[in-house]
């Protein structure tokens, strides 16, 4: 069964307007079976073939003879002197859509494109499935620990593939692969237990001289494997929210990875029985929750920005969300029994913004909504209402 993906309806319309279309996001996200599945008329190319490669290389003319049928150019960024010809092309052919390029790591791909193709590619970034993705089909499931377990990346449904050892193999072959490519380490085992080490403080504050100490590397090589970890679309660092902007960048960020699926295989959480045992239960729902939320503003193209908010130690707020000035906040209890206590935070929050509160949530697991206060108790299930 095909799951359609919520972004699709945006990359179409993009395509009757711009040249270029670039899809980023993690390997397996299942960027090459959208672009195929949009494009099926389009002439496929693997840059990460050296076969492709060289087809290119050794006649870049000949190579786009074909563009009025369209391509579809995978992995672009390994071969990134294509961009300048992508360029020249894309200037003198008056076509839109008809190159569509797909990447996996962030920085770098994105760091090409700003050089070369600036107002020339929409850029879209495709994540694992999320929940409103899989609402009504097959792979709907009704207890969140389930998801927690399986993660959301598209080949473990599509397959029936058996989860902790696709994800296993998907952070041996991939993960360390690619990082490591990246950032040049040649010893895998201090960098196996960085990983393993972040997946230990998922939710939590990033102290990189924390895990510095424990891996035996300096804070600069941590901090270096943090944003490689960034670029390949497995960790997202939640920024603290203050006023003063420069603050919003040199305080401490909060470490979530984008699945949770591969936070319980790092962790060796094999079934139901180790999570719900497992000390970090709470803080895995509270990043499935956060990773739900940053799928949807990624799927729907919304360009909101995401904190967390913490006065002075005291009260906190798991998720702000900055739309435009307005500030939505967040709180994300994995309880199925409300208590007034969920508020305080939300209330004390809405005092201190005044006119710039939007609106307030507390995210449980419970099956019905209801509103107390004028903030409204909403089940994981349907984070997608609030963006």
């Amino acid at each position: 069964m095909f799951i359609e993906r919520e972004i699709s309806a945006r990359i179409l319309e993009s395509a009757r307007k711009m040249p270029i279309l670039t899809i980023s996001g993690p390997r397996q996200s299942g960027k090459t079976t959208l672009a195929k599945m949009l494009f099926p008329d389009y002439e496929y190319y693997n840059m990460e073939l050296p076969l492709t490669q060289d087809l290119f290389l050794s006649d870049p003319v000949s190579f786009f003879k074909n563009l009025d049928k369209g391509l579809i150019i995978d992995e672009f960024q390994n071969l990134p002197q294509i961009l300048s010809y992508i360029q020249v092309i894309s200037d003198e052919n008056p076509l839109t859509g008809k190159i569509i390029l797909t990447g996996s790591q962030n920085y770098l791909m994105l760091e090409k494109i700003s050089q070369s193709l600036a107002g020339r590619t929409s850029i879209f970034c495709l994540l694992p499935l999320s929940l409103s993705e899989l609402k009504g089909t097959e792979y709907e499931m009704s207890e969140y620990e389930n998801y927690l377990l399986k993660g959301f990346y598209p080949r473990i449904y599509k397959d029936d593939l058996n989860a902790n050892q696709w994800l296993t193999d998907y952070i041996n072959l991939y993960l360390e692969r690619d990082i490591r490519k990246i950032i040049n380490i040649r010893d895998a085992a201090p960098f196996g237990m960085f990983m393993k080490l972040c997946a230990g403080r998922t939710g939590q504050l990033l102290n990189l001289s924390a895990i510095s100490d424990l891996v035996g590397m300096d804070s600069k090589t941590i901090r270096s494997w943090i944003s490689a970890l960034e670029a390949g679309y497995i960790v997202y660092l939640l920024r603290p929210y203050y006023n003063n902007f420069n603050k919003r960048i040199t305080r401490a960020p909060k470490l979530y990875f984008y699945d949770t699926g591969l936070v319980c295989a790092l962790l060796g959480i094999k079934n139901e029985n180790e999570l719900d045992s497992h000390y970090l239960k709470g803080q895995l729902f509270e990043n499935f929750v956060m990773s739900e939320l940053i799928k949807n503003n990624y799927n729907k193209r919304i360009g909101h920005e995401f904190y967390f908010w913490n006065e002075q130690g005291n009260n906190e707020i798991d998720c702000l969300i900055d739309s435009g000035g307005k500030l939505t906040a967040i709180e994300i209890k994995a309880s199925s029994s409300f208590s007034h206590h969920f508020l305080k935070n939300i209330e004390r929050f809405r005092i201190l913004s005044g006119k710039n509160f939007e609106e307030g949530y507390v995210i449980m697991n419970i099956d019905k909504s209801i509103t107390v206060k004028d903030i409204n108790l909403i089940s994981w299930k349907n984070t997608d209402i609030i963006l």
